[in-house]
């Protein structure tokens, strides 16, 4: 009995049934924004395929679809998604506890598990029939898989390791992107790991083959892309029209992204620029939606990269307005601002501030720290940077808070340590 009292897995419950009331009281059957999309992808799957037949469309990767295929199968309540949600985000806890046991203090553990149980950004999703509670559980579970590795070297935590970042990947195409870079990033440490980075070569080796492990994982999805398209490594046909948004070259523009008819965010009353976009882009889109599948999506890339070109500083200018986005919510030029910038605010500057100290901590100790500790940061990082290039929005950075508390709890007695050496100075 106190074995069972004393067990993470019960301290953590009222989390689950925090989550459990909100989908109870907050799901609606009402396909609202990228949920129907979902479905029918699942659907397309239990039929045998994935994009839709005589029709491209890659809008988003095959992962979560592949998690919804035995409730479309069966035809199950659609409520029954969302309390798998609820359940994910509390094994995100879980999972992100168990990982700081093994690098921290089990107080520390605790308080950082509990800042990620109280991250209520992170709750606006778990009643929808969205991507986010899934990465934020992949996420933790990748974390935890790579530090278990380290640790015991064994097989079946290289295996998860390196499937739990492709299947990342196939959640969240953009992680795909990250997985090339980390490949790309990894080789050229290993070339030069005895001139600078000193680390122990055979950790950075295993790391080159958890990530191989991981482009195994996503390779047939890869080859289907192919078949289709003829492009190697093509993950998407999404990432024309964003960074297309991301590119505007227009006053009072900040880069999110819209949709073709340009009132994503008309709805509910809300008011919006539609007749401002409009004015603005009508005839770009007049011109690529005469155009299908891969040739859309490179005329989207092709006018965004003309945009840039012509107007570098402005996609910079962009390019800052995105931070704010991932961080905040805004700037938006799509409709007027509402107040649940305050709410984010936050819980989102506490993070930003302890992000900026570990950074500069982080720098000035890397060759001290953790290989594993290392890769997790660098991966996040590469998923930032690829992130802030693109339209952002602050669910693409909550998905990765568990690694950004995780990364912090690593590097908590260094930042305890600089804070006591400058009050003594003080003193």
């Amino acid at each position: 009995m106190k074995k069972i009292l004393s067990s993470y897995w019960l301290w953590f419950t009222p989390f689950l049934l925090l989550f459990t009331v909100l989908v109870l009281k907050l799901h609606t059957d009402k396909m609202i924004g990228d949920e129907q999309r979902y479905i029918d992808f699942a659907n397309n799957l239990c039929h045998g395929f994935y994009s839709p037949k005589n029709e491209l469309n890659l809008w988003n990767g095959p992962g979560y679809p592949i998690v919804l295929m035995p409730f479309v199968a069966l035809k199950t309540p659609l409520i029954f998604i969302t309390l798998l949600n609820a359940c994910l985000q509390y094994l995100s806890i879980i999972l992100l506890y168990k990982s700081l046991l093994i690098i921290t203090n089990k107080r520390i553990a605790l308080v950082l598990s509990l800042c990620w149980g109280f991250y209520f950004v992170a709750y606006q999703d778990i009643p929808a029939i969205l991507t986010e509670p899934l990465t934020s559980f992949m996420v933790t579970l990748v974390a935890f898989s790579i530090i278990k590795y380290f640790k015991q070297n064994t097989k079946k935590y290289l295996l998860c390791s390196g499937i739990s970042i492709g299947f990342l990947c196939l959640t969240k195409v953009i992680f795909g992107y990250v997985l090339i870079f980390s490949i790309l990033s990894y080789s050229v440490m290993l070339l030069i790991n005895k001139f600078w980075f000193k680390q122990n070569t055979v950790k950075l080796k295993n790391i080159l083959v958890v990530l191989s492990i991981a482009l195994l994982t996503i390779a047939p999805y890869l080859t289907y892309t192919y078949s289709l398209t003829g492009k190697i490594f093509y993950l998407g046909n999404s990432g024309g029209v964003v960074l297309y948004w991301m590119s505007t070259p227009y006053e009072n523009e900040y880069g999110e992204w819209n949709s073709d008819f340009f009132t994503a965010y008309c709805k509910d009353g809300r008011a919006c620029n539609e007749s401002f976009l409009r004015k603005n882009h009508e005839k770009d889109f007049a011109f690529v939606n005469k155009l299908t599948g891969v040739e859309k999506d490179d005329a989207f890339k092709k006018l965004a990269i003309e945009n840039i070109k012509k107007y570098p500083l402005k996609y910079v200018r962009n390019w800052f307005s995105n931070l704010g986005r991932l961080w905040f919510g805004f700037p938006t030029s799509a409709f007027y601002q509402e107040d649940i910038i305050l709410v984010r605010f936050i819980p989102n500057s506490i993070i930003l501030t302890f992000f900026l100290l570990c950074l500069t901590v982080w720098f000035m100790n890397f060759k001290k720290i953790k290989t594993e500790i290392n890769f997790l940061a660098i991966f996040i990082f590469l998923y930032l940077g690829a992130t802030s290039l693109m339209s952002a929005y602050p669910r693409q950075l909550y998905v990765i808070v568990p690694i950004l508390l995780l990364w912090f709890g690593s590097l908590l007695p260094q930042l305890v340590y600089i804070a006591q050496k400058l009050t003594d100075k003080k003193n």
